[in-house]
């Protein structure tokens, strides 16, 4: 009796613990069957799909005004600024106006100085037609009176000494009226440069320097200095229109065909590349060549200016491929194989083996999947 009083509670103390293990057992097998088990963690499912595909890049573009930078040959101080930043202009407006008062007293003077050299000249001229006459009807007396060889030779050679003089002063005439006439014109070059008008309707902007650095930057305001040949106005040409790239373009993509996409609409676009001149005026505010389109083959009246148009750069066509999201394939690097989470049919998930090229946005299969597969696509 004693015996059965000892082995009761070693009993019932070791089926305690068969029942502990038992539970703990049961634990672990459901903790195993959650871990297989991804749907929790899944952001969504894809479907294996059959079709045509392009391999493409996208870079951001938006539709721009032909920017011109307009700059003068000649420096000077700023004198008047007809517009504001941002105001519609007109073609032949003027834009800028630099200070004219010294070149005007220059073309004064100049103009006066001439006058007067013509005036001289005239003057000298109707002299020298006067002692021409005079010794003509010398020498003619001579002739009727008689007179000797002499006197008739004194004559001539008076009036050859004459029409010397006269020769030797019609150069220095011609001399200093060429250089007065040629500072003339150097001035009134001056003087017409120092205007700035606008080449095409647009809209102006004129360079104010506040985002700009390093010493030495023009800014247009009235009094400032203005060197020549520096930009002092952008007019967006709002008429030529031409789609910009917001980042450098790389070297793989150069060359590729491209489109643009505008409200669901595929745009063909062409290469549109700076001019010789264009290059060397790149603007310093922006530090790098720009990159961008034109558009053959459509009206672009309905398209405004700043609107986003995405560029796309064709990598690679397929054709009858089997494809998904890139998102849906992951890769083990310890296998060095692709893989997907293939969902059967009571909702689970199977990790199967995928052969794949991959592309910009999708994933071409060539093994492991058929058309209509759903997989699962995991955090």
């Amino acid at each position: 009796m004693m015996k059965r009083r000892i082995l009761a509670p070693v009993f019932l103390m070791l089926s305690a613990v068969f029942l502990i293990f038992l539970s703990s057992c049961r634990k672990e097998q459901e903790e195993v069957i959650a871990l297989r088990e991804p749907v929790a963690e899944k952001i969504g499912t894809v479907t294996v799909e059959r079709g045509d595909l392009r391999d493409t890049v996208i870079r951001d573009a938006f539709l721009v005004p032909l920017e011109l930078e307009l700059s003068l040959p000649v420096s000077g101080v700023v004198d008047e600024i007809p517009f504001m930043t941002g105001d519609s202009v007109k073609k032949g407006e003027l834009l800028l106006k630099l200070d004219t008062y010294q070149v005007e007293q220059e073309i004064a003077e100049l103009q006066t100085g001439i006058e007067e050299l013509e005036r001289d000249a005239s003057y000298e001229q109707r002299l020298y037609e006067l002692d021409i006459a005079y010794q003509d009807r010398q020498i003619t007396a001579y002739y009727q009176q008689g007179a000797g060889w002499q006197s008739v030779k004194l004559a001539q050679l008076e009036k050859e000494e004459i029409e010397l003089t006269h020769s030797e002063y019609l150069r220095e005439y011609e001399r200093k009226l060429s250089e007065k006439q040629e500072a003339l014109r150097e001035q009134q070059e001056i003087y017409d440069s120092s205007f700035l008008y606008a080449p095409a309707d647009g809209v102006v902007y004129y360079v104010d320097g506040s985002y700009q650095s390093g010493t030495g930057i023009t800014t247009v305001t009235e009094g400032a200095q203005a060197d020549k040949d520096t930009t002092l106005v952008y007019l967006a040409d709002e008429t030529k229109k031409h789609i910009e790239l917001e980042e450098a373009l790389t070297a793989d993509l150069r060359g590729l065909p491209c489109f643009a996409l505008y409200q669901g609409e595929e745009i063909e676009i062409e290469a549109d590349p700076l001019s010789a001149e264009e290059r060397t005026r790149i603007s310093i505010l922006e530090r790098k060549d720009k990159v961008r389109y034109k558009i053959p083959h459509r009206s672009l009246t309905d398209i405004p200016c700043g609107a986003y148009m995405p560029v796309y750069y064709v990598k690679a066509s397929y054709e009858d491929v089997l494809y998904v999201p890139t998102t849906a394939v992951y890769h083990d690097s310890e296998l060095s194989e692709d893989y997907v989470y293939k969902m059967d049919e009571e909702g689970g998930h199977e990790r199967i083996r995928v052969e794949c090229r991959k592309c910009e946005v999708y994933m071409v299969i060539t093994s492991g999947l058929r058309e209509g597969d759903e997989l699962y696509v995991v955090r």
